[in-house]
C-alpha cells in the first residue's frame, strides 16, 4: 500500500494544479459570458471631460492612437498632452494633430525630470492641475479607441491620496483601483474595450516589458501572483504527462479547454480576429508566459522609458541612478 502512494505522490501535485487549472478556465468562460450579458445603462448627462494623455517618444501606431481621441464623438472634452521634453517626437506629433482638429481644445506641458520615481503619475499629476473639467479620463499612448469611447467611460481620482502618494508605486493604476474600493468607492470593469497596441517590438524587448509585469504585480498582489499559476493549464498539463506518461489524455482535455477558453475571451468578449497561424502558436505563448511568470519571482531590477529602477516588497519601486 505505502509503495503504491509513494509513486502516487510525486504526481498528485501536478495532478491537483491541473484540476486547478480546469476549474479557472471553467470560471473564466462564465466569467466572459456573464460579462458579454450586462447591459450598461443608458448615460446620463453628459459632462465636460478631460483626457490626459502622458507621452514619451513615437510608440508604434502612435498618430493613429492619439487621432482616434481627436475623433471623439462627444459634445464636450478637452486633450491634455505631456512629454519630459520640449523636443519629445510624441509631443510634436500631438500637435501636429492639434492643428488638424483645431475644434478640438487640446493643451501641451513639458514636465522636466520626474520629481517623483513612477514619471508617468508625475506627467498626469501635472496634467490635472491644468484641467479644466471634473471629470477625468486618464490613456497611455499606446491605447487605440473608437469614437464611442467617451460616451461610455467615467473616471474619478484624486481623493484616495493624490498622485504625490500614488507615484511611489509601479502599477499605479492597480493601487489607485484597490484604494477607492478601500475607500468605498464602486469599483467596475467598464463595458467599453480598448485596444492596447504594444506595437511591433523585438522579441527581447517585449520580453523585458512582459517581466516587468510580472516583477511589478508579484509586489503588488503577492497572493493573487501565486494564484496565476492556474492561469496555464497547458504547461502544467506538460508536467503532469512528464510526471506521468499515463495521464497523456488530460493533455487533449486541456488543449480542448484552453482553445474554448480563449475563444470565448478573446473572440466573443475582445471582438479579436486572429488568423489561423496565430492559433497555432498559442501552446508556445502559454509556454512563454509560464516562463516568465517562474521569472517573475525572481530579480528586482527593472527598466522603463530609459531609466532602471528597484522594485521595493510592497510594491513601491525607486530609481537607480547610473
Amino acid at each position: 500500500m505505502f509503495d503504491w502512494l509513494s509513486a502516487l505522490l510525486p504526481a498528485l501535485i501536478p495532478a491537483s494544479l491541473v484540476v486547478g487549472s480546469w476549474v479557472c478556465c471553467g470560471l473564466l468562460i462564465a466569467g466572459a459570458r456573464r460579462y458579454r450579458s450586462v447591459r450598461p445603462p443608458a448615460a446620463g448627462p453628459l459632462e465636460p471631460i478631460s483626457v490626459l494623455k502622458p507621452l514619451h517618444g513615437l510608440d508604434e501606431g502612435l498618430e493613429q492612437n492619439l487621432r482616434t481621441f481627436f475623433e471623439q464623438d462627444y459634445p464636450a472634452f478637452e486633450l491634455l498632452f505631456a512629454a519630459r521634453e520640449e523636443d519629445d517626437p510624441g509631443l510634436a506629433l500631438a500637435r501636429f494633430l492639434a492643428q488638424r482638429y483645431p475644434h478640438i481644445p487640446a493643451a501641451f506641458l513639458v514636465t522636466g525630470d520626474p520629481r517623483w520615481p513612477n514619471a508617468k503619475a508625475w506627467s498626469l499629476g501635472l496634467m490635472m492641475r491644468q484641467a479644466r473639467h471634473d471629470l477625468v479620463v486618464m490613456s497611455d499612448s499606446d491605447i487605440r479607441v473608437t469614437p464611442e469611447m467617451l460616451r461610455t467611460i467615467r473616471i474619478v481620482v484624486e481623493s484616495v491620496g493624490g498622485w504625490d502618494r500614488l507615484s511611489r508605486y509601479l502599477a499605479e493604476d492597480f493601487v489607485l483601483g484597490r484604494r477607492a474600493a478601500e475607500a468605498g468607492y464602486g469599483v467596475i470593469l467598464s463595458s467599453y474595450v480598448v485596444e492596447h497596441r504594444i506595437g511591433s517590438q523585438t522579441f527581447l524587448a517585449n520580453l523585458a516589458h512582459r517581466l516587468r509585469w510580472n516583477r511589478s504585480t508579484r509586489r503588488s498582489r503577492p497572493a493573487g501572483y501565486l494564484g496565476q499559476v492556474f492561469t496555464n493549464p497547458l504547461p502544467l498539463t506538460l508536467i503532469l504527462v512528464a510526471v506521468a506518461p499515463g495521464a497523456w489524455p488530460a493533455l487533449i482535455g486541456t488543449a480542448l479547454l484552453r482553445a474554448w477558453t480563449a475563444y470565448e475571451v478573446a473572440v466573443l468578449t475582445l471582438k479579436d480576429r486572429p488568423r489561423f497561424r496565430l492559433w497555432a502558436l498559442l501552446p508556445l505563448q502559454d509556454l512563454l508566459s509560464f516562463a516568465l511568470w517562474i521569472a517573475g519571482f525572481f530579480g528586482n531590477k527593472i527598466r522603463w522609458g530609459g531609466r532602471r529602477y528597484r522594485l521595493l516588497p510592497d510594491g513601491r519601486f525607486e530609481l537607480l541612478r547610473p
